[in-house]
């Protein structure tokens, strides 16, 4: 049995009344541009520093980022809809910024468009279809259970069962001191953006990201299209049916730019000059990877599971639609690979980041 009560503060326009009225829509306007840079700065740079991808491949990676991404899904999903009721300043922060995590910097953080390249570049390498569907499917199921996981802490951290019925409208009032937290996150997030920006610029230039030729440059402009991309994805979702049982935005997400993440890839290898490789690996990367949403993929399935027993049908037809045009994408991919190459040059279906990582 639901408790009500529980859901009563998070009401109507609540979780907006909380916010100081002067500030709100500036702060709704940088947490937009600094959860994607954040995450584009996290996913881009440190987890591709020597240490970590000397010792793992890159297919691993992106599975701990979309697996973690899944996690914190899952954290900031009880707070937004009210399994998690904040009892404090620091849990009344992490509510009022749930749903702009959510929409922007787990969007970017995660990929799914990342997680079919990489599976069909698996795939590829060692001529089997069911390597890469294997890949997939260990995502998902890891980041599914990594999602439970994030909404149990969440509950654990703010112990709702605590809060009774007669007392908490009574006696909760919005927490000045929230706001300031939020505040300072903003002021952290954008020292953290710098910090790293500037760590390239000294970076010996052995060191790689995802541009050897202009890592700095390439931050740049991943962190543009990476924030437009979190913004695209979340029109593009709202363009499906909303009385779908099953989520149809998602699903028409990852499907298209998946397969413009492939298309790209492929253009790739006819531009070379600097200016051409950043903007076109940058659409394939970061745009595509913001507006593709494996953690709103692995939400969806989480919700449906726990509406009732009879959803797992529904579960069980999420996760066929998405493998069906994950699919078609590797397929695809095996057609490019068949063609007759550039000219003078190699090529991969698959970013050359992927290639050299992932064996």
């Amino acid at each position: 049995m639901i408790n009500r009560a529980r859901f009563a503060i998070l009401d109507g326009e609540s979780k907006y009344a909380k916010k100081t009225p002067p500030t709100a829509r500036t702060r709704s306007f940088l947490w937009t541009l600094l959860f994607p840079a954040a995450a584009t700065v996290t996913t881009d740079v440190w987890f591709h520093t020597a240490p970590l991808s000397s010792n793992f491949s890159y297919g691993l990676i992106l599975a701990i980022i979309n697996v973690s991404g899944a996690f914190l899904d899952g954290f900031f999903s009880a707070f937004e809809n009210g399994d998690a009721v904040p009892i404090g300043p620091k849990t009344e922060a992490l509510h009022l910024v749930a749903e702009e995590v959510r929409t922007f910097g787990l969007s970017t953080y995660t990929s799914w468009a990342g997680m079919v390249n990489v599976a069909a570049s698996m795939g590829i390498a060692r001529s089997n279809f069911a390597v890469g569907l294997l890949y997939i499917l260990m995502c998902i199921g890891c980041g599914f259970v990594a999602h439970g996981l994030g909404s149990d802490f969440a509950q654990y951290v703010s112990p709702s069962d605590l809060l009774l019925d007669g007392t908490i409208n009574a006696s909760y009032s919005p927490i000045p001191r929230a706001n300031k937290i939020v505040d300072r996150t903003i002021l952290v997030l954008t020292l953290y953006i710098l910090t790293t920006y500037i760590f390239i610029e000294l970076t010996e230039p052995q060191q790689k990201f995802w541009a050897e030729e202009s890592p700095s440059n390439q931050l740049v402009v991943s962190i543009f299209f990476a924030v437009g991309g979190a913004y695209t994805g979340n029109i593009v979702s709202k363009l499906a049916p909303e009385n779908s049982q099953i989520p149809m935005g998602t699903i028409l997400c990852n499907a298209t730019f998946s397969l413009l993440s492939l298309l790209l890839n492929r253009l790739q290898t006819y531009y070379r000059s600097p200016s051409e490789s950043l903007v076109l690996k940058a659409l394939s990367i970061n745009f595509c990877g913001a507006a593709s949403i494996f953690s709103r993929h692995i939400s969806g399935l989480s919700l449906l599971y726990t509406m009732s027993l009879k959803r797992s049908r529904l579960v069980f037809l999420n996760v066929s639609i998405n493998l069906l045009f994950a699919t078609m994408i590797y397929w695809i991919a095996l057609v490019i690979e068949s063609l007759p190459q550039h000219p003078g040059e190699g090529y991969s279906v698959i970013d050359s980041k992927a290639d050299t990582q992932s064996t």
